[in-house]
């Protein structure tokens, strides 16, 4: 496989990825993903560079392997997170307690996500993992190909990506 920046890599036997394919990269896609600054490229493309600013931010996100982009058809090859649990099964198994503890953690998180720049205009529960950890919770946050970075997130926007994950 090849790293997003072009180097070769070597991929560890037993790893586990996940692909994502544009099979018809429309010309709408290309103009939207401009017009947001991610240059004339596929949503594929668009969803790799917000994941290495997110990465390079601090935000737990999945990792690219690799991504490429040839006339209409592209993909991103992501490292898969399946240690972690989608956050609509994990939380029946935890008490109300440890339910009130990881919504203050996830909120934590959200504000640390939005203070950063970014957006997540598809913030549903199936795009949020979570597992315990040390008596804390760690959390991935996935399906960023229509999300943003901006210079600051408004109220309004951080407001709508919390409503959109409350709906779901």
């Amino acid at each position: 496989g090849h790293h997003p920046e072009g180097r070769p890599r070597k991929i560890e036997m037993g790893a586990a990825f996940f692909l994502k394919k544009e099979h018809k990269v429309s010309w709408r896609d290309r103009l939207r993903n401009a017009w947001h600054g991610f240059g004339w490229c596929s949503t594929a493309v668009r969803e790799a560079a917000l994941l290495q600013a997110l990465r390079q931010a601090g935000i737990t996100c999945p990792e690219v392997a690799a991504l490429g982009e040839d006339g209409r058809h592209a993909f991103v090859l992501t490292r898969d997170e399946s240690a972690l649990t989608e956050l609509r099964a994990f939380l029946p198994s935890l008490s109300a307690e440890n339910r009130n503890r990881l919504a203050g953690a996830l909120g934590r998180e959200l504000a640390r996500i939005h203070d950063a720049g970014f957006e997540h205009p598809d913030l549903f529960a199936k795009h949020v993992l979570a597992a315990p950890e040390g008596g804390a919770f760690r959390f991935c946050f996935l399906d960023w190909q229509r999300g943003r970075r901006r210079r600051s997130v408004s109220w309004r926007i951080r407001c709508r990506d919390l409503a959109t994950l409350d709906a779901t």
